[in-house]
């Protein structure tokens, strides 16, 4: 039956509507699509590109195990908007040294 006066959008758009495994199909791709979008937002990793390699034990097996002195760099952090922040995360105001052993002599500490 031929409905009269109705675009050919129209008359899918009313089938479509009235077919509810569409409707949660559409929800589904709706939701999966928000969530692509926003997964550098809800993701919990804070660190820049997610990208912090040390070189003296890149060539470790898996598994190695190993301690590290934790450094804070003295140098001011750039203020960033809120937007980029969410897209290339944030410094990390510490370098990580890894130590074989560690001592304290008058006042120093040695590595």
């Amino acid at each position: 039956m031929k409905r009269k006066g109705l675009s050919p959008g129209k008359i899918v758009w009313s089938r479509f509507i009235k077919n509810p495994l569409s409707i949660i199909g559409v929800i589904f791709i709706l939701i999966a699509f928000i969530v692509s979008f926003l997964g550098y937002v809800i993701a919990p990793d804070k660190t820049t590109n997610s990208n912090t390699q040390i070189l003296e034990i890149a060539t470790e097996p898996p598994g190695f195990r190993v301690s590290f002195l934790r450094v804070r760099q003295n140098k001011p952090r750039p203020e960033k908007s809120k937007l980029l922040s969410y897209l290339t995360g944030a410094d990390d105001p510490f370098q990580s040294v890894p130590i074989d052993s560690i001592w304290f002599e008058e006042g120093k500490v040695y590595i």
